[in-house]
């Protein structure tokens, strides 16, 4: 009787088989990286960013709290706080992207092109809320503002620059 080329597959010691068993022995990246963690002894750092965000000083230049929560010299993970009824200095970034979420409170958020003489072209603002997620892209004008009396929470990942020499403050305009 001739065996069917699927069952002949799945019988132990057939190629099939061995592909099997050897994926089951083999450990996902995050399996190896906890194991390579304990094999070193090190204990993962826990840190609450809103307890941080709170004792942050406040950056002179945009008016926020903001920390560095991980990241290398290029890119990074920040948190910042934002008090009630405020705003961020309106700017903008000649050198990549940011991608913000709002973690708590609401907000509106204003964005636009630079022109020429420091002014601006404001796009229609936007309302922002706990969970929203959105980007700013490279040479966008934004400014976020809390409409809440409660500090806003936000988490933002962008290239380490934009906390230092690319960072480009514009006239404070009438919004649309």
């Amino acid at each position: 009787m001739a065996t069917s080329p699927i069952l002949s597959s799945l019988q132990p010691g057939t190629t099939a088989q061995k592909i099997r068993n050897r994926k089951r022995k083999t450990k996902s990246a995050a399996e190896r990286i906890c194991s390579i963690e304990h094999s070193m002894g090190s204990q993962p750092e826990v840190r609450n960013i809103f307890e941080q965000v709170k004792t942050a000083l406040i950056d002179p230049v945009v008016g926020i709290r903001i920390i560095k929560v991980t990241g290398d010299d290029s890119v990074g993970l920040y948190a910042a706080g934002l008090e009630g009824h405020s705003r961020i200095t309106a700017h903008y970034h000649r050198a990549g992207s940011e991608i913000y979420q709002i973690q708590n409170g609401e907000g509106t958020l204003h964005t636009g092109i630079p022109l020429s003489g420091e002014g601006v072209a404001w796009n229609r603002p936007l309302n922002v809320r706990s969970g929203d997620c959105f980007i700013v892209k490279e040479g966008q004008v934004h400014q976020l503002e809390n409409t809440g009396s409660l500090p806003m929470m936000i988490t933002i990942v962008c290239p380490a620059a934009h906390l230092g020499d690319d960072r480009f403050m514009v006239r404070e305009a009438t919004h649309q």
